[in-house]
């Protein structure tokens, strides 16, 4: 009701029996029933908007997919072991040897980027990770629609690296 409908009701008589009351918290439906937010939907739905965020987060720094993923970390792998490795040589790291001149322009150098850029990768994912956690635990304690909207409002994403 807007404030003027609301004093003419509170200015009126009513019948005998007949009180004013505080609404619950909820939305009043006609015959008298409360609805009452479905808090357990409304949680799944803003922890899913946090995954979707985290995801797009990760996405915007590698390319997406699971098999780019696996090339990703096969060319970690091989950049640890040729490093590692007193006689390297291109047939035992191929994903290595094949960025020469496009990664950088040795081997060695090659293996070092591939590192630098896994180390940066692993590290922004840790953040992201631990801001969907985070959120994701305040949103499922929320106990009102306020509260998850506050939650979810509140992850603090890591800036792009």
């Amino acid at each position: 009701a807007t404030d003027d409908q609301a004093a003419v009701i509170l200015g009126s008589a009513l019948p005998l029996g007949v009180a004013i009351v505080n609404p619950p918290a909820g939305i009043p439906l006609f015959g008298g029933e409360w609805l009452q937010p479905d808090l357990a939907a409304l949680q799944a739905e803003a922890c899913a908007r946090i995954d979707a965020v985290a995801e797009d987060l990760r996405n915007s720094v590698v390319t997406p997919g699971s098999g780019q993923m696996a090339a990703y970390r096969r060319k970690e792998e091989q950049a640890r072991d040729y490093l590692d490795d007193a006689d390297p040589s291109a047939d035992k790291y191929p994903a290595i040897y094949g960025e020469v001149g496009v990664t950088a322009e040795t081997p060695k150098a090659v293996a070092e980027a591939i590192l630098a850029r896994a180390t940066a990768w692993w590290t922004f994912g840790d953040e992201i990770e631990q801001a969907r956690l985070t959120g994701k635990k305040a949103v499922k304690a929320a106990a009102s629609v306020t509260a998850i909207q506050a939650a979810e409002a509140a992850v603090v994403w890591p800036a792009l690296p």
